[in-house]
């Protein structure tokens, strides 16, 4: 199956020769320089770290909590607020506990799923909180 060359195509090509024949170059020539100027692009885009380069400047994060200012009081207010929410699941777990079993000892299946649907919710926003640190480092590792 040949393929299919169209006008354009055929004139771009054309032209192309055209324009290597007219400063010398040869296709052999050509197909050199293109993958001598691929090599060196690939090297020059590398920086031997995590950060990537965009005209001679490197971007790299490398998050620093000594130099923040205020950052250790940032740290006891993430800390305090993560302490509130596990009282808030031990609340709703405990909470889920006493709706299921009223519901199922009068007999309300409705009631009853409820409580064992709270109970579960509340356990997984415990193990949500308790992983909050290992996944924002995993996903920050990522990239």
């Amino acid at each position: 199956m040949s393929p299919v060359i169209t006008r354009a195509s055929a004139r771009a090509l054309r032209h192309s020769k055209a324009l290597h024949a007219r400063i010398g170059l040869t296709a052999t020539s050509a197909l050199l320089a293109s993958g001598a100027a691929k090599a060196n692009a690939a090297t020059a885009g590398s920086t031997g770290s995590s950060g990537t380069t965009a005209g001679g400047f490197a971007f790299n994060v490398t998050p620093n909590v000594s130099g923040a200012p205020g950052a250790s009081g940032l740290q006891a207010a993430i800390d305090v607020a993560a302490a509130y929410a596990l009282f808030a699941c031990t609340a709703g777990f405990v909470l889920g506990a006493g709706i299921w079993a009223i519901g199922g000892r009068i007999g309300n299946d409705f009631t009853a799923t409820g409580g064992k649907t709270g109970m579960l919710i509340s356990l997984a926003c415990a193990a949500l909180i308790g992983a909050a640190s290992a996944l924002l480092g995993w996903s920050y590792h990522l990239g």
